[in-house]
């Protein structure tokens, strides 16, 4: 996960991402971008490189789903 910050109260995430890696060692990666409804901290995006105009049209995180 990437957020906006490090504070756990106010933070919020912009990206989430996994990794499958099956027991003959294929591997499957996912990721996807979600809007904080916030403006994401430059400081954040020094750290992941994620900005507001990435994550914009992107889904929220109440409207996430896995696919």
């Amino acid at each position: 996960m990437e957020t906006t910050g490090l504070d756990v109260s106010t933070a919020r995430v912009v990206e989430i991402a996994c990794v499958k890696i099956d027991i003959d060692g294929n591997r499957t990666e996912k990721h996807s971008l979600i809007n904080p409804t916030i403006p994401i901290p430059k400081e954040a995006s020094d750290v992941h490189g994620i900005t507001d105009d990435k994550v914009q049209g992107k889904p929220r995180f109440i409207e996430f789903r896995i696919s």
